[in-house]
């Protein structure tokens, strides 16, 4: 038995060829990262922007740790996703919600997920921490900098973050960034992130969402299906997280050996029950949601297993899901390429994740090319 799977040496194996690259003939690196970013900034400032569509609807984006389309194609993940996703179809009519879905595919795969967390946000592609800090120095106006410029409140939540990052803040445009100290969890530890999900984001409806005078653009980085997914927190179905006992231990616990990167057929069933949770608990916080609002569910990067599962799942796809109270807000994102419901087709080819942020801005905005069809 191999004590490392093939993408996680794949992964290491890509940040030092990226180091050395950029050692040997740092110039040559740089041009090309440049033109890109320049080619974003260009992109992100000539789409239409105003989000006037919305009419004040919150906008919450979810990030969903190690979330690739893997889950989708594996016979043995698909196995639990399909009828998963059925269930919280269901769900989702029955509160009277609709929701529409895609793939996506940023540069990195199998982990490094604040580059993701860049590209998602900026629409420029992100492939290196090199990239990135060109990038940071550039002039690209990211998302929530564009919402925040329409009147919304912009808040991020990091329960895996330890320690503020206010260079990043300030590039991105939140207004306010909630990290772990800050969200006041005392129970048992799980795993990376130490709060389960739910926790988190019942916090940030409270605290971030119920009490905003205007609406709120939020960022949510999730943690519990982050490897090694040893353990999965209850799951409240109502939310009201007064009746869970974050204090016990918790009830599904695995081996504690780190999965991620042993190649054991646990890991298979370990990370399909951490995704349900992450899953339910997503489509749950859109069923939550007080205000009329859009939530975008978005896996950050193939989860580390995907390049070693037999069948391998080698790309670097992820999908998304947009849900929203108002089935209008999702017709320009069909009209687009979005497919009805949770599900993403085996044959809808992915995207760049550089293309997200262009396309929500253009689907919420007037002068969009959508709109222009409809007249």
């Amino acid at each position: 038995q191999r004590p490392f799977s093939r993408s996680s040496l794949a992964t290491f194996a890509s940040v030092v060829a990226d180091g050395v690259r950029g050692w040997l003939d740092p110039e040559a690196r740089r041009a090309p990262l440049r033109d890109a970013v320049a080619a974003a900034a260009r992109r992100m400032q000539e789409v239409p922007h105003d989000l006037a569509l919305l009419d004040g609807a919150d906008v919450h984006v979810l990030v969903v740790e190690s979330y690739g389309r893997v889950a989708l194609r594996h016979p043995e993940l698909r196995a639990r996703t399909a009828p998963l996703f059925a269930s919280l179809e269901e769900v989702l009519r029955d509160q009277g919600l609709s929701a529409c879905s895609a793939a996506f595919a940023p540069a990195v795969c199998g982990g490094r997920s604040g580059l993701a967390h860049a590209e998602l946000l900026t629409g420029a592609r992100v492939p290196s921490e090199q990239a990135r800090a060109l990038l940071m120095a550039s002039d690209v106006v990211a998302l929530p900098k564009r919402f925040r410029a329409c009147g919304y409140e912009t808040c991020e939540v990091q329960p895996g973050m330890p320690i503020h990052w206010p260079e990043g803040d300030a590039f991105y445009g939140f207004d306010r960034s909630i990290i772990q100290p800050e969200l006041g969890y005392e129970g048992a530890r799980y795993d990376f992130g130490a709060m389960p999900d739910q926790f988190a984001l019942r916090w940030l409806l409270d605290r971030c969402v119920l009490a905003a005078q205007q609406p709120v653009f939020t960022m949510y980085v999730g943690v519990s299906s982050h490897a090694p997914w040893t353990a999965v927190p209850p799951f409240a179905p109502d939310w009201d997280l007064t009746s869970v006992d974050f204090s016990a231990e918790p009830a599904v616990r695995h081996d504690t050996y780190y999965l991620s990167i042993l190649r054991d057929p646990a890991v298979v069933p370990a990370y399909a029950t951490s995704l349900e949770y992450v899953l339910r608990t997503s489509v749950g916080f859109a069923t939550q949601a007080p205000r009329p609002s859009v939530v975008v569910v978005v896996g950050d990067h193939q989860p580390p297993i995907a390049g070693s599962l037999s069948p391998a799942d080698p790309s670097h796809d992820v999908p998304v899901h947009v849900i929203s109270t108002d089935a209008r807000l999702l017709q320009p994102l069909l009209e687009a390429g979005f497919c009805d419901g949770l599900d993403v087709p085996a044959e809808l080819a992915a995207r760049p994740m550089a293309a997200l942020a262009p396309l929500l801005l253009e689907a919420w905005s007037r002068g969009s090319a959508v709109e222009e069809q409809r007249r």
